[in-house]
């Protein structure tokens, strides 16, 4: 039902770049691909940006797990988390649908229904990409940021590891009103 109404919701979408994504990042970044997770056998790969002005090994920075909109890791998210790095944060921009990406409002709507039928492999995802940024980079907080079906994983990634994410923000996506599925949440959304 839920993909049903995000198949409504965005019928006349595409995946095009937001508007929002245009702005060069406030100073100069480094981008690339790394592998942060393994599932299953799977290795799962993301977009690792960071300040060009901060070497991998060098000073600890504040991180951010940066999660998709229904479309999947696409350019626009690549563009989202490089602006973030901008500000001075190491991104890391994790890939929930294990390298598929979405053109078409229909293809996404399979690839979220796809990944939502194993929620418990989305959660282990954000779990680990969770651990690359506290263990191999050494981040000195964490928060998390989503938009769409990103949005909700946002949320669920500060319900699910309430002690390791110190700010959550869901730009829309399906939220939670159970108080009882709340409690755990530690850090401000």
């Amino acid at each position: 039902a839920h993909a049903a109404k995000m198949a409504k919701e965005h019928q006349h979408d595409t995946a095009a770049a937001s508007p929002a994504t245009v702005p060069e990042p406030a100073q100069a970044v480094v981008g690339e691909e790394v592998a942060y997770a393994t599932l299953e056998g799977v290795t799962v790969k993301g977009y690792l940006v960071r300040p060009e002005l901060v070497s991998p090994d060098g000073k600890p920075l504040p991180a951010l797990i940066v999660i998709q909109e229904w479309w999947g890791l696409n350019d626009n998210i690549r563009a989202m988390a490089r602006r973030f790095a901008g500000e001075g944060y190491l991104v890391l921009a994790v890939d929930l649908y294990e390298g598929k990406i979405a053109t078409t409002s229909e293809t996404a709507m399979a690839a979220m229904q796809g990944a939502m039928e194993k929620p418990a492999r989305l959660v282990e995802n954000l779990r680990q990409a969770h651990a690359y940024l506290t263990n191999q980079k050494k981040a000195t907080k964490i928060g998390v940021v989503g938009w769409c079906f990103g949005g909700g994983w946002a949320l669920e990634t500060a319900l699910q590891i309430p002690d390791g994410i110190d700010a959550a923000v869901m730009y829309y996506g399906r939220t939670q009103s159970d108080a009882k599925a709340l409690a755990s949440l530690k850090a401000p959304l």
